[in-house]
């Protein structure tokens, strides 16, 4: 008697081959239902359990953090555990039993007014609030603008109800007369010339993002109107004059060995300054020493050879871990770490009976050290990449970071009761690590509705004496980031 045949119960599990970028539960159904499997008590069983496997089996790895994000945003009801096997699964079946599950779907969310607002607000409470938050992992393909807007896109819905709850009397209206909210909603409904719409794109227009360093953003605006939007960033602080005029003072010549910069910095070392700038030249100074160490023995040569945590402790420690240090309150938790903004973003509608959700873990986050809600910047860190800024890690780590930065932008934004005069100063940053590479980006709010990401110029760890100019700048660099005037949990606690 010739055996029954089943449905091929690996085929789930094959799916789960392919890039994580591409996970979601629309295609998972597809899959399934193309391979003989169209039981919805078959298909959740499966997209949970193989799930909760890559989590187990690669929790350090990409697949395990998307694997824990799905599993995260993925809730059945009672109601929805009753349907019985034969009754045929579909994404419309799925939301008739009332199942509750988090895919690559956006979730939109709209700020409410804030109680303690005068209704005489120089700036609305809802000016920042999630009113369009998208809460897609990157997808292989582009979408066109044609495919965006269909009816059948839960995005477009929810986009749209974002787009009609801004007040047209806050929005950004540049000099020459364009508005930057209508301009990124007309290019998300009716396409940019022509052109399909790049992931990238369509990531900033759905947070009301423009990304000064993407060229696919660059090429939605005239070249006028893109110079002003660059020009409405504030600039960083300058470096104090004080530890200008010291620092050039006593390095003011090159070195030709490691000696001659050991001889240089030894008189320095035991100084008491006694002023409130005593931390910062301390820190500079113990800095170079680490560098100095690190010289004589080698250390710097093949980096490729160091795993992430000896960069961690050994190259960025000393100079980013101290240097924000001595700021009052401020603590940088280097962990694998969720952002507490995004965490209390995503779960801001939740019931008893609903599962937190969770997000991304990064590296570390700058946070107040008596409220983690008052989150300052985050960090990403990786193994020494060969082509560095090209590299998919670090294409990567970048793209992860901007989600999370506008969540803790908008909670400081809140914190400091919406005034358009401090909001303009605020500011968050992303520290990016790859090796002996950093870059620092840095989100602020621009006029209206939008946010603006900026990346700073890279800046990387040399491996000689000769190159000693280039460690100096590392150090000018990350004062700028300290000395920003709202880098700082106390100026909040007023508020």
């Amino acid at each position: 008697m010739p055996r029954k045949t089943t449905p091929k119960t690996n085929q789930p599990k094959k799916f789960f081959s392919r890039d994580p970028q591409n996970w979601n539960l629309n295609a998972f159904i597809t899959w399934c239902q193309v391979h003989g499997i169209d039981s919805y008590r078959a298909i959740r069983g499966a997209w949970v359990e193989n799930l909760e496997t890559i989590e187990r089996t690669n929790s350090d790895s990409l697949r395990g953090q998307k694997a824990q994000q799905l599993l995260s945003d993925c809730h059945f009801t009672p109601s929805a555990a009753n349907v019985r096997d034969r009754d045929k699964v579909t994404p419309q079946c799925i939301k008739a039993q009332n199942v509750i599950i988090g895919s690559t779907n956006v979730k939109t969310f709209f700020g409410h007014p804030h109680p303690d607002i005068p209704s005489d607000s120089s700036l609305p409470p809802d000016s920042f609030g999630d009113q369009a938050v998208s809460e897609r992992e990157p997808e292989a393909e582009s979408t066109s603008a044609a495919e965006s807007t269909s009816a059948t896109d839960p995005r477009h819905a929810k986009f749209e109800r974002a787009y009609s709850a801004l007040d047209d009397a806050h929005k950004w209206r540049l000099r020459c007369g364009t508005v930057v909210e209508d301009k990124l909603y007309e290019v998300y409904k009716f396409g940019n010339r022509g052109l399909v719409l790049s992931e990238d794109v369509e990531e900033c227009i759905l947070n009301f993002m423009v990304d000064l360093n993407s060229p696919d953003v660059q090429k939605l605006f005239s070249t006028i109107e893109w110079e002003e939007i660059r020009a409405s960033v504030v600039p960083l602080p300058a470096v104090p004059s004080s530890f200008a005029k010291i620092l050039s003072t006593r390095f003011a010549s090159n070195f030709e060995t490691v000696d001659e910069l050991s001889c240089t910095i030894a008189p320095y070392l035991s100084i008491d300054f006694g002023d409130d700038g005593a931390s910062d030249f301390q820190w500079a100074d113990l800095a170079i020493l680490n560098f100095v160490s690190m010289l004589r023995d080698n250390s710097l040569e093949n980096p490729e050879r160091y795993g992430e945590h000896w960069f961690d402790t050994n190259v960025w420690g000393p100079l980013v871990d101290r240097c924000f240090r001595s700021v009052p309150n401020l603590t940088l938790n280097r962990a694998e770490i969720q952002c507490t903004s995004s965490v209390l973003r995503k779960n801001r509608n939740r019931v008893l009976s609903d599962r937190v959700k969770s997000t991304l873990k990064h590296d570390g986050v700058l946070h107040d050290r008596f409220n983690a809600r008052h989150e300052f910047g985050l960090l990403e860190c990786s193994t020494q990449q060969p082509t560095v800024e090209h590299s998919r890690k670090w294409l990567e780590d970048r793209w992860k970071m901007r989600k999370p930065l506008r969540d803790m932008l908008t909670r400081l934004i809140a914190e400091v009761n919406y005034d358009r005069r401090l909001v303009s100063q605020l500011a968050v940053f992303g520290f990016t690590f790859s090796g002996l590479t950093l870059q620092v980006s840095r989100m602020t709010q621009g006029k209206g509705y939008i946010c603006l990401l900026s990346s700073h110029r890279s800046y990387t760890v040399p491996h000689s004496v000769q190159e000693f100019q280039s460690y100096l700048q590392i150090i000018c660099h990350l004062l700028q980031i300290k000395v920003h005037p709202w880098l700082s949990p106390r100026k909040l606690s007023i508020y």
